[in-house]
Parts: C-alpha cells; sequence; structure tokens
C-alpha cells in the first residue's frame, strides 16, 4: 500500500480512510474482472515488512542478537507490544536500519526477501497476529488456512 500516491494523500502518516478507500480501489477494479469470485486480494499495510515487523519471534532465528530488546533499542518499537501495521508509516526503513545494525544490507531485493521470508513458521505468523494486532496479516493468514481446514 505504501507508495507515492499514498504519501501525497496521506502526508506522512498512517489513514485508515485511505486505507479503505486503496481497497476499495482494488476491490473494484477485481470485481469487473472477468471471474472476480476466483481472485482474493489482501495489502499488507504499509508494506510486506510490516508483516514481518508483526512477527516478534522472526529475527531472533535471522541472527540471535535480534532479540525484542535489541530491536527496541535499535529502531525505537517495540515489536511484541506495538501493531505496527499502525505506528510505522515507512517500515522497510526500519527494516533497513535493523539489518544494518548487524552488518547485513537490506535493499528489498528479491534474495533478501526470499531469505527472510524462508524463516517464516507458523508460529511466527500467529506471533504476528497475536493480541489483535496486525489486522492485515491476520485476514491474510485466515484465509490461507481456510484452504487447509
Amino acid at each position: 500500500m505504501y507508495s507515492r500516491q499514498y504519501r501525497k494523500i496521506s502526508s506522512g502518516i498512517i489513514d485508515q480512510e485511505t486505507n479503505k478507500k486503496f481497497i476499495e480501489q482494488y476491490g473494484k477494479s477485481i470485481s469487473i474482472m472477468s471471474k472476480p469470485d476466483s481472485i482474493s486480494f489482501h495489502f499488507a499495510i504499509m508494506e510486506v515488512e510490516t508483516w514481518w515487523l508483526s512477527m516478534y519471534t522472526l529475527f531472533e532465528k535471522i541472527n540471535p542478537i535480534l532479540t525484542v530488546d535489541y530491536i527496541y533499542e535499535k529502531i525505537g518499537i517495540n515489536l511484541k507490544e506495538e501493531d505496527i501495521e499502525e505506528c510505522v508509516f515507512h517500515p522497510f526503513i526500519k527494516l533497513k536500519q535493523l539489518m544494518e545494525s548487524i552488518d547485513k544490507t537490506y535493499d528489498k531485493k528479491y534474495g533478501e526477501v526470499e531469505a527472510i521470508t524462508s524463516y517464516i513458521t507458523v508460529n511466527d505468523i500467529e506471533s504476528g497476529i497475536s493480541d489483535n494486532r496486525c489486522a492485515s496479516l491476520y485476514a491474510f493468514y485466515s484465509e490461507l488456512r481456510s484452504f487447509i481446514i
């Protein structure tokens, strides 16, 4: 959802009404397609990094130093308590800062995205949606589970 257009409209803050408008706009586009019922679209608010940062158990697998306390010290966010999709306007920047703190780069390149994603387990996703945090991840995960259960 994070984009040039969103930045113009929102003045650098996460706005639920703007989020709703973006989602509705894409919903309208999907509704006029030939098989709209076969399409499910999910937004990571603001970016996929939002979902990863919500999964506070994920980062210690990438590097054991990346504890919740260490992350708070380095980027000023308590991943276990804060709802990232409500408080971090550009999560890519926060993740980039975090990775730089352990001498790794993060520029959203395919290999970097794939590497981080490869660590994710069901437990990480469930940590990300605990305490009613990260509603967009919850919606995505719920839909995935509906195919399995």
